[in-house]
């Protein structure tokens, strides 16, 4: 965390704006690759254990990073990221919904989740102001200081308990068929398969805005590395602290109106974008992405878990990250190429994503207001606890 104010400076010492936009696009890349057979193997080996190597690794890859000063270097120890991440991104969600499952408490999922927030924003605020001054006095500081929080995070990962899941014994032939049936829970039936979509959109439009577009569009305005670090931590807790208010006004309760304000939000604020790029466009649209990525993750987070078998949860929610990672390798590649062939990258990006929620994800909304409407699908956040058992059996 130590490096979010600064990564984008670092590396254009060594790289030009088109090869950052390679290696984020490679780093999604080896995500994509694994993060299905990752899945699979949290949900046969344990969550905890494939959630503490995937810390482990990210921890070995910012300390690699010191190291590397040119492309390929650079590109081999980031892909140490996306192995680490592809190891987590699934199990961590679903050590947490199983372990409240396990207690009957899944209906607390977006208030922990929330409550997680709050605690990590604030732990990045911090991390964020000290990497933006250690930057000053050396420029490897933050990776090395980032490397250890993760080794840290590793040990305390390793220390968490396993929820009881009725997962199978590990072997080649289930592991092939755990690969499967996680793959199948995302259009096992029409909910599933309406969720699993939107879910999947509505990453596409904000996503690649909060991992990577966020730096290099601030650094492209003429922020510097200080200002970025004092900028970014702040609409962070804006951001969580602004989702707490809504969701203890319960203004997320109605679903056909969460659905379509969660559709025209990236839809409009990329538009704006590519109006007005400047300063203040930028930190207002990296603003308003951050809060959609939080809802995404929150909100219609629960919905698809609550779509999810247990023995298949880790392994389904890393099929929507490998599905999500897809579409961020092609948004930062096609963002490589307008930065070598136009002045303007940032126009035609901001046009193209725009696009993209107008013709697809707005569209889908609509149709789930629809289906909502005369009751052909049920999204109502229940809280007993079998209502899951309910949504898992229900027939495509």
């Amino acid at each position: 965390m130590f490096l979010i104010p600064v990564w984008v400076s670092f590396e254009l010492r060594f790289l030009s704006l088109a090869e950052i936009a390679v290696i984020e696009a490679a780093i999604a890349a080896t995500q994509l690759a694994l993060e299905l057979p990752t899945g699979a193997l949290a949900d046969l080996l344990g969550r905890k254990t494939t959630v503490t190597l995937g810390y482990l690794l990210d921890g070995i890859g910012y300390l690699l990073f010191t190291q590397a000063h040119d492309f390929w270097s650079f590109m081999i120890f980031s892909m140490c990221f996306g192995i680490g991440e592809a190891l987590i991104s699934g199990a961590k969600e679903a050590l947490t919904f199983d372990t409240l499952k396990q207690s009957h408490q899944e209906h607390t999922f977006p208030k922990l989740m929330n409550w997680l927030q709050i605690r990590f924003y604030w732990g990045m605020a911090l991390s964020t102001l000290i990497g933006g001054v250690v930057y000053q006095f050396n420029i490897y500081l933050p990776a090395i200081l980032t490397g250890l929080a993760y080794l840290v995070a590793a040990f305390w990962a390793s220390q968490l308990q396993e929820p009881n899941i009725d997962s199978e014994k590990f072997t080649l032939r289930n592991y092939l068929k755990q690969t499967k049936e996680g793959f199948g829970e995302l259009f096992k039936n029409s909910r599933a398969r309406h969720i699993s979509f939107y879910y999947i959109l509505l990453a596409v439009v904000s996503w690649p805005m909060v991992i990577s577009l966020k730096n290099i569009s601030m650094t492209a305005v003429g922020l510097s590395t200080f200002q970025i670090g004092v900028i970014l931590p702040v609409l962070n807790l804006l951001n969580v602290y602004l989702f707490r208010f809504m969701l203890n006004k319960k203004l997320f309760e109605n679903l056909s109106q969460v659905f379509l304000f969660l559709a025209i939000v990236p839809s409009i604020t990329w538009l704006a974008l590519a109006l007005n790029f400047s300063v203040v466009s930028v930190v207002l649209v990296v603003f308003m992405l951050s809060f959609i990525s939080s809802c995404r993750w929150n909100v219609i987070g629960k919905l698809s878990n609550l779509c999810f078998a247990s023995k298949n949860r880790a392994t389904a929610i890393s099929t929507l990250s490998m599905l999500i990672a897809l579409s961020y390798t092609g948004i930062m590649l096609v963002f490589s190429w307008l930065s070598q062939k136009s002045g303007m990258p940032f126009l035609w990006i901001s046009l193209f994503m725009a696009v993209l929620g107008f013709v697809f994800l707005l569209p889908l909304a609509l149709r789930l207001r629809k289906k909502l409407k005369h009751k052909e699908i049920d999204f109502e956040l229940q809280v007993a606890p079998e209502i899951e058992r309910s949504l898992e059996q229900q027939q495509p």
